[in-house]
């Protein structure tokens, strides 16, 4: 009943706000990617769904403006929090929260620098692969060059030369 009330309240402020209703805002598109950032947040705490309404305006706004691959990476970000974290951001938070509770945090904080570093490295990586199969698939016809993050990568040839000079 409390839901109910805060939907109902959230959608009255959204009809104030846009002043339109339209059947694109109530479609099965729209509720399965609520759901999908409400996961990603972390359904079972009070504040991961909070931090899934971040998550969704991140992941709709800028990755759409950055690459047109964006439900891929979206899909993928799914995957990856089901299989490693199906608790959501919120239950990472919570155990980093507990295990510094119990004081064990000295001795474990130095893995996460080289974690993160480890972390965006791959990222880094597969997100150049895919944007070059994107580009390969998509535009063609714009020749085999492509930018990504400042570098010139050249989609037909193995050998990138001196892709990061310019």
């Amino acid at each position: 009943m409390i839901a109910g009330f805060f939907a109902g309240i959230a959608g009255g402020l959204a009809a104030l706000n846009f002043e339109i209703v339209t059947a694109e805002v109530v479609g099965a598109s729209r509720s399965g990617a609520y759901l999908l950032f409400v996961f990603l947040g972390g359904a079972t705490f009070f504040f991961g769904p909070i931090i899934g309404a971040v998550l969704m305006v991140i992941g709709i706004v800028l990755l759409s403006e950055w690459t047109k691959a964006r439900l891929f990476y979206l899909g993928l970000i799914f995957l990856f929090m089901v299989m490693y974290a199906p608790g959501g951001v919120a239950s990472l938070i919570m155990m980093n929260l507990r295990v510094a509770a119990f004081g064990k945090l000295r001795r474990i904080w130095t893995a996460y620098p080289a974690l993160g570093g480890a972390g965006a490295t791959l990222l880094l990586g597969v997100a150049a692969v895919i944007e070059m199969v994107y580009h390969v698939q998509l535009n063609a016809a714009l020749g085999p060059e492509m930018k990504f993050l400042g570098a010139t990568l050249n989609t037909g040839s193995a050998d990138t030369g001196s892709a990061w000079s310019s």
